[in-house]
């Protein structure tokens, strides 16, 4: 198992679970930060200071600024409704150090030369699609 190679903590949810675990992780993380730049940790109740750290996943308050990765495992489903919170999140979401890696799965190989091409050249708020049509696949940049 790959388990016992990751040493991070690690959390696994659902995509039906993943908008208020992420709206956790991210009022925690702005309560964590909180907490630090002004010295509030002797001032918490036990209970907070458990909430705050098992929702970001450390054990103490030492590191200035947690940082999170999120992996979400077959996201193409993430892509299909530009309405859904979730994907609205992923480009609004900017402070709270959160990184996104967004395993696409699919049958169709794509060249993987032409996918890095469009992936150095991408800026801030944009995400690269891939478009399956009987016309072939494109790979496209969406702005935010």
């Amino acid at each position: 198992k790959m388990s016992t190679l990751i040493t991070i903590p690690t959390k696994i949810v659902t995509y039906g679970e993943i908008d208020e675990v992420l709206n956790d992780l991210i009022e925690a993380k702005a309560a964590y930060d909180t907490v630090v730049e002004k010295h509030l940790i002797n001032q918490l109740t036990s209970d907070s200071k458990q909430d705050i750290l098992s929702t970001i996943g450390t054990k103490n308050f030492k590191i200035k600024y947690p940082h999170t990765l999120v992996l979400f495992d077959d996201a193409m489903s993430v892509f299909k409704n530009k309405q859904l919170p979730l994907f609205k999140k992923l480009f609004k979401n900017r402070q709270p150090r959160i990184t996104y890696f967004l395993c696409l799965q699919n049958i169709i190989g794509l060249d993987a030369n032409k996918v890095w091409e469009q992936y150095i050249n991408l800026t801030k708020g944009q995400a690269l699609i891939v478009q399956y049509s009987n016309d072939g696949t494109k790979i496209k940049i969406l702005d935010s």
